[in-house]
């Protein structure tokens, strides 16, 4: 548990937070189409590759471990399901 002098800070205050929310509310944002640099519709892969995105070489780390859960696990369609 980190020391009370080191806890992070929220990431928006409570004035911050209306601001960003119009802001993203008002960028153009087609949530309706998939990207084509992902191809997965799957919610568990969806998952699985931003946890493992964070502070990883995309490419060489991420795609890989997608591919092999997806080739090893392809009746896991959900994340009731793991």
């Amino acid at each position: 548990m980190p020391s009370p002098e080191r806890q992070a800070r929220p990431l928006f205050t409570q004035t911050e937070a209306p601001t960003f929310l119009s802001f993203v509310k008002n960028l153009d944002l087609d949530l309706a189409t998939l990207p084509a640099e992902f191809g997965y519709e799957n919610p568990v892969l969806i998952c699985l590759d931003a946890v493992l995105a964070i502070n990883r070489r995309y490419q060489q780390f991420v795609v890989p471990r997608i591919t092999a859960f997806r080739t090893r696990f392809p009746d896991v369609q959900s994340l009731r399901a793991l």
